[in-house]
């Protein structure tokens, strides 16, 4: 029995300093301003590709045109000697073995 008084004692006890514990009275902006510094965090978060600004899109298109133009144009280049180098080297061969003038016989 005694342990039964105890333990509604205590019941008691605990639901009495229940009832000291003062409600805490919340200002009326607290959710605004929670609000406000939860979206300031999502800016900083967001701001890590800030870099990446229509500027230096622009110069990163610039030099990667710059470059593609100079390839291309020495590829060409180097296309436009070499086809000289072997129609150069055709030539030789020909004269070398008499292949300017062959006579085709036809037969009809």
């Amino acid at each position: 029995m005694k342990t039964r008084n105890n333990f509604n004692n205590t019941q008691e006890s605990i639901l009495d300093t229940l009832d000291l514990i003062k409600e805490t009275p919340v200002n009326s902006f607290f959710k605004q301003r929670v609000l406000k510094q939860l979206l300031q965090e999502k800016d900083l978060k967001e701001s890590s590709f800030v870099w990446v600004n229509p500027k230096f899109q622009l110069a990163t298109f610039v030099v990667l045109l710059c470059l593609n133009i100079g390839a291309i144009s020495l590829t060409i280049s180097s296309t436009e000697t070499s086809a000289k180098e072997k129609f150069s080297e055709f030539d030789s061969f020909v004269e070398e073995y008499n292949l300017e003038t062959i006579n085709y016989i036809s037969i009809q």
